[in-house]
């Protein structure tokens, strides 16, 4: 099995990060406006 790491930045510095999993047939990433999102590919 396969994951995907990735962190969540708000504009006001909060970091949060999480996991998808690549046995979950549809992932949604909560986000809001001015956030950033940096996904761990390898």
């Amino acid at each position: 099995m396969s994951a995907i790491e990735f962190v969540v930045r708000a504009s006001a510095g909060q970091v949060s990060s999480d996991t998808i999993h690549s046995d979950q047939f549809e992932t949604v990433v909560p986000m809001g406006a001015g956030e950033e999102i940096s996904l761990h590919l390898r």
